[in-house]
């Protein structure tokens, strides 16, 4: 039987910002109900790469949100769809997590890897896209300037257990998320807010919720 202190996040409002994955709704409504939250709002849109394009990136869109406690960002996949160099997608996530700093200062803030994709414009070429990058490479970017920022990430990438044997399982087109698919990310998601809840992780100095 859960007391009130085992939902630490219960009351609290949560900020999805994202792509087509985001956009759909279907994980955070696990995410709500398992952590108890007051309210989530989706600013996810379909199509959509971390890197601006000036006009819909999570880089020229999160702007646009209302403040919040909790702050998820999910992105990538359109960018390596879309063929944005590393070099962009890397200066481009860094300027993200300043301006969520900024204007989200005393909030969590975390994001999460890409999920695994299959896309058959990429399986002839071992998952290469045509300027040579892996989905890795865009997830292993990802970790890397999250870690120089001291933001937490959900590592789906490589911890979601999708891979080229089981996508059919939990990826409905190769690159969007079954059901069952939907779960893994907000179990994931769930799972890592606890883990930085009772590691101390979340201090009075860094996250404030009341302010």
């Amino acid at each position: 039987m859960f007391k009130k202190k085992d939902y630490p996040f219960e009351g609290m409002s949560m900020n999805f910002l994202g792509d087509s994955i985001t956009a759909t709704g279907k994980y955070q409504k696990h995410v709500k109900r398992k952590l108890k939250l007051r309210e989530v709002r989706n600013y996810g849109a379909s199509g959509t790469t971390l890197s601006s394009n000036g006009k819909d990136g999570l880089l020229d869109r999160y702007k646009n949100m209302r403040q919040a406690d909790i702050i998820f960002v999910l992105g990538g996949t359109n960018d390596f769809g879309k063929l944005v160099t590393l070099e962009k997608f890397e200066k481009d996530a860094r300027l993200l997590i300043n301006g969520l700093k900024e204007k989200y200062s005393n909030k969590l803030i975390l994001f999460g890897t890409l999920p695994p994709r299959f896309h058959l414009n990429q399986v002839p070429t071992n998952n290469i896209n045509k300027i040579g990058l892996h989905p890795r490479d865009i997830s292993d970017t990802t970790k890397k300037v999250c870690k120089e920022n001291n933001i937490p990430v959900v590592d789906i990438f490589e911890e979601s257990g999708i891979n080229e044997s089981n996508h059919e399982i939990y990826l409905a087109d190769r690159i969007h998320p079954t059901k069952k698919g939907y779960r893994i990310i907000a179990n994931l998601i769930v799972s890592h807010l606890y883990q930085l809840h009772f590691k101390n992780h979340i201090t009075t100095d860094v996250y404030n919720p009341s302010s």
